[in-house]
């Protein structure tokens, strides 16, 4: 897992180096190119546990440079979660997940091409329970 990371950092920070060199519209054709890879990598080792309550089904490159993973919360049902404790879940997730993106140094080279990341969390019946997006005004 640490080299599919180390490999994926890599290929962004050549990507930061081009987007210096170019103009926006080809450098950002070029991130998303890159985003597109990265999340195919990524994706060849999904479904990924994360950790008991939650499993990683995939990501998404989307134009735009944007970057999107898709969660399963697997001991979830939508129909047995409250408002309430989908909003508790969406604020604590909030917090971890920008605390992340600042400080995850694997994420460095996204963040340097002002990535969007959208984090999509599903019920274990399939039903979206939150999405959250953290353009990069949110983590610079």
């Amino acid at each position: 897992m640490k080299k599919r990371y180390f490999l994926v950092t890599m290929i962004l920070m050549l990507t930061s180096v081009v987007i210096l060199f170019t103009g926006c519209n080809l450098a950002d054709s070029i991130v998303d190119k890159t985003l597109s890879d990265a999340s195919k990598q990524i994706n060849e080792q999904c479904p990924m546990k994360v950790d008991s309550e939650t499993r990683l089904d995939n990501t998404e490159a989307l134009a735009g440079k944007i970057f999107q993973y898709n969660y399963t919360l697997v001991n979830y049902s939508k129909d047995k979660l409250t408002e309430e404790q989908i909003n508790e879940l969406q604020n604590i997730a909030k917090t971890e997940l920008l605390k992340t993106i600042k400080t995850n140094s694997s994420l460095k080279a996204l963040r340097d091409v002002d990535t969007t990341f959208i984090y999509v969390y599903k019920s274990n019946d399939g039903h979206e329970i939150m999405s959250l997006t953290f353009a990069p005004q949110d983590y610079k």
